[in-house]
C-alpha cells in the first residue's frame, strides 16, 4: 500500500505503455516459437543486444557507444549458424522473432529512462507492467478461440500449478530483479546477460 501510494499518477500511463509492449514482446515471442521452432525464436533474442545498443542512445538521448554496437554485431555468426539452415516455412517466425528482440530491447530502455527519472518501486512498476502486458495477451484470445476452436482455452488443475510456478518464478521475480538491476547498469549490459541465459 506504501509503495502504491509512492507511485506518481503521472508515470502510470507510461508504465501501462511499456506493459503493452512487454505483452506485445510475448506474443511476437511465443508466435515465433509456434511460426519456426523454439531454437529458432531463442536465437533471435539474441539479437536484443545489438538493438539495446541502437535504441538505447535514441531513447536516453545518450552518444552511442560503438563497442557496445560491436559486441552485438559479435552474435551474428552465431546465429547464423543457428538459423542458416532453416526451411522457408520457418522464416516468418525468424522475422517474428527479431520483432520481439526489438520490441524487448525498446521496452527496456524506456525502463531504463523511467528508473532514472523519480523511479517507482520496482515491485509497483513490475505489477502495472505485467498486468497491462497481460491484458494485452488477453486481446488476442477471442482471435485464438476464432481461429482454433478445439483449443483448450481453460487450463487444467495441473496447469494451474505449473502456471503459478512459471508466472512467479519465471516471469515476476526475474522481471523485478532486472528492474533492480536496470538502477545499476546499462541497457545493454541487461541484455546482454538476459542473451547468456539460452
Amino acid at each position: 500500500k506504501a509503495q502504491w501510494q509512492a507511485l506518481s499518477r503521472a508515470v502510470l500511463p507510461r508504465l501501462f505503455g511499456i506493459g503493452s509492449l512487454v505483452g506485445l514482446h510475448w506474443l511476437c515471442f511465443y508466435g515465433a516459437i509456434k511460426l519456426s521452432n523454439a531454437s529458432v525464436a531463442v536465437a533471435t533474442m539474441a539479437t536484443t543486444s545489438f538493438f539495446a545498443a541502437i535504441v538505447g542512445p535514441i531513447l536516453l538521448r545518450q552518444k552511442v557507444k560503438w563497442y557496445e554496437i560491436g559486441l552485438g554485431l559479435l552474435i551474428l555468426p552465431g546465429m547464423a549458424l543457428v538459423v542458416g539452415n532453416i526451411n522457408w516455412d520457418m522464416r516468418i517466425g525468424f522475422g517474428v522473432g527479431i520483432i520481439s528482440a526489438l520490441l524487448a530491447a525498446i521496452f527496456s530502455t524506456l525502463n531504463k529512462k523511467v528508473l532514472e527519472h523519480n523511479p517507482p518501486p520496482s515491485m509497483v512498476m513490475s505489477f502495472v507492467e505485467l498486468f497491462a502486458a497481460t491484458c494485452v495477451c488477453s486481446l488476442i484470445l477471442p482471435v485464438l478461440i476464432w481461429q482454433s476452436p478445439e483449443t483448450q482455452v481453460m487450463p487444467s488443475t495441473q496447469d494451474w500449478i505449473w502456471l503459478l510456478v512459471l508466472a512467479w518464478v519465471c516471469t515476476l521475480l526475474p522481471y523485478y530483479l532486472t528492474l533492480q538491476a536496470m538502477r545499476h547498469i546499462s541497457v545493454f549490459a541487461t541484455n546482454l546477460t538476459i542473451n547468456l541465459e539460452p
